[in-house]
């Protein structure tokens, strides 16, 4: 249940701040005073699309509403409390806060303070909250909404039985796609076949498994250098050893450290240094020439390994950029050769669970299509009697049923509302004969058969009353009225009658202050309430007549809920 609004910058709504409470609601006021924004707003809140006309003064645009769910609309399992969890949104204390912001960056939006997307706000709000808009009854002029209106009537038992159809169907068509990936003439298998068993070989002689690119590489640096390491290793070793070579230098500079040290006792540790050098150069000689000598100088490898790198980049180029991809290639092809060899199984195989599927699918669309041959019955009787209380007397309606050429989402029955609202008239469309009397009352008998289906908390009908006046207009305010055992009803009206049944009234003016307008919305007192009801009775001259039969028609209004309540 809707317990607070608040709407701020809303084009003209400039701040409202409003409380609601069970029952029934009524909001009026003069054409023109802002009644459509506020249904706008609450269509925002709701997910609608959002446009620049509704921003005011460059201010971002914002609609918040607290909701209260009823224990049942809340507890474990329900389709809200799963939305919520799904969602991840918390729900400890017992409301639901929606907030949605709209500026020139764009739309904002967030649940129990957590931003979450336009659609998870959407999915949420159509568990909270549904808006008959003033112009829902043109949907009644296209033959496609009358299959939706028909299944809200059967309810939750076709909700499995659609589920089962979407699911086949979804399977079908990826057996569909298997077939037709193996709709291939025995030339083409044979083409296929011979090319996967090329190239499951090529990757196979490879051996990678066997391969460390990366050792092969240090290998091949290495082998490459070879000769330009010969060269300097052979001057290395000609440096320390040839003549006058660094070795020979060394060896006569120790011995005259010799003769020094043999004079002079203060130079032996550079004495002792001096061989010490000499001995190191010595081991730097020896080492050397294990250097050289194993250097391997090998043009044969050096192609072999080379072929082995051309082969690298050729598998690199047709199946993959490493050894990973280029095995995973493999591994492909080898099952779509198996799959090749055994086509013929395959497809009989993909054939059966064809016609499975057809078969599940055949039963599941005759059964839905059972489920809505019993309920058009159903609805037909009422429709008939919700419209005769609404002063259509001499109608006959019916649903017939054709079949579509193929089985679809929602199984195989096309439908059409068929009506004659005048003796000896011949039953046409409801899309083609329909007045816009009519098609509002029709519209209305489809939304008060649906809600008493519905586990929608709070009904919006914004001026539902088009082309009703008279004793129509009271059947219709009470037929609201009762709407309010299950629901939480708002309405937007200019009918005094739907008006005077309300629980509470608001109303809706546009003011002038300054240069600019605004609108404000306000919860009426009696002595306001009473005011309204004769405006909406006498229009703009207001007589104490008129002030008098809004009273009395306010007071028979009580008397009827007091009655009612008694009756239930």
């Amino acid at each position: 249940m809707l317990v607070e609004l608040r709407i701020q910058h809303f084009a003209l709504l400039e701040k409202i701040e409003l409380s609601f409470y069970p029952g029934e609601s009524v909001v009026t006021g003069e054409t023109g005073s802002g009644k459509s924004l506020f249904v706008d707003a609450l269509d925002f809140l709701r997910g609608a699309r959002s446009e620049r006309r509704i921003l005011h003064e460059a201010r971002p645009a914002i609609v918040e509403a607290v909701f209260i769910p009823a224990p049942e609309e809340i507890c474990e399992g329900s389709p809200l409390r799963e939305c919520l969890e799904v969602l991840d949104i918390p729900y400890e204390d017992g409301n639901i806060i929606v907030r949605r912001e709209f500026s020139a960056k764009g739309s904002k939006q967030r649940l129990n303070d957590i931003s979450v997307t336009l659609q998870s706000l959407r999915t949420v709000m159509a568990l909270l909250l549904d808006i008959h808009a003033q112009n829902a009854q043109n949907l009644l002029k296209s033959p496609s909404t009358y299959l939706p209106l028909l299944d809200a009537y059967v309810g939750k038992d076709a909700i499995p039985l659609k589920d089962c159809l979407k699911k086949d169907l979804a399977s079908r068509e990826k057996v569909a796609a298997k077939l037709q990936a193996l709709a291939l003439s025995p030339e083409e298998v044979l083409r296929e076949t011979d090319l996967l068993h090329y190239q499951i070989q090529e990757i196979e002689d490879a051996h990678l498994e066997d391969l460390n690119e990366e050792a092969l590489e240090q290998e091949y640096k290495s082998l490459v250098s070879a000769t330009e390491r010969m060269r300097m290793a052979a001057r290395l070793s000609e440096a320390l050893e040839g003549d006058r070579g660094l070795r020979d230098g060394l060896l006569r500079c120790a011995q005259a450290f010799d003769e020094l040290a043999g004079n002079d006792a203060s130079a032996s540790d550079m004495r002792d240094m001096m061989w010490q050098i000499e001995a190191e150069t010595d081991t730097l000689r020896s080492d050397l020439s294990r250097y050289r000598n194993g250097i391997v100088i090998d043009p044969m490898r050096i192609q072999e390994i080379d072929t082995i790198f051309q082969m690298l980049q050729n598998l690199r180029r047709k199946y993959g950029q490493n050894f990973s991809e280029i095995l995973a290639f493999r591994n492909t092809a080898e099952k779509r050769l198996a799959l090749l060899q055994g086509i013929e199984a395959e497809r009989e195989k993909l054939r059966q669970e064809d016609r499975s599927l057809e078969v599940s699918l055949e039963k599941n669309a005759a059964a839905l299509h059972d489920l809505r041959r019993n309920a058009a019955h159903k609805l037909e009787d009422r429709v008939k009697s919700e419209m005769l209380e609404m002063a259509i007397k001499s109608m006959s309606f019916s649903i017939p049923f054709t079949k579509t050429e193929s089985i679809g989402r929602n199984g195989y029955d096309r439908i059409d509302f068929r009506i004659s609202t005048n003796p000896g008239e011949p039953m046409q469309s409801l899309s083609e004969v329909a007045s816009g009397g009519e098609m509002s009352r029709f519209m209305l008998a489809m939304k008060i058969i649906a809600s008493e289906i519905s586990a929608m908390p709070t009904l919006i009908f914004d001026e539902i009353d088009t082309g009703i006046s008279g004793r129509t207009a009271q059947v219709v305010a009470e037929k609201i009225s009762r709407l309010t055992e299950h629901h939480q009803v708002i309405v937007i009206t200019h009918l005094p009658q739907i008006a005077a049944l309300a629980d509470t009234h608001y109303e809706v003016v546009k003011e002038t202050h300054g240069a600019s307008t605004i609108t404000v919305m306000r919860e009426l007192d009696e002595a306001g309430r009473a005011a309204e009801q004769a405006r909406l009775i006498g229009g703009v001259h207001i007589t104490e007549t008129t002030r008098s039969s809004a009273e009395e028609m306010i007071e028979q209004a009580k008397r009827w809920r007091m009655q009612r309540k008694g009756r239930s």
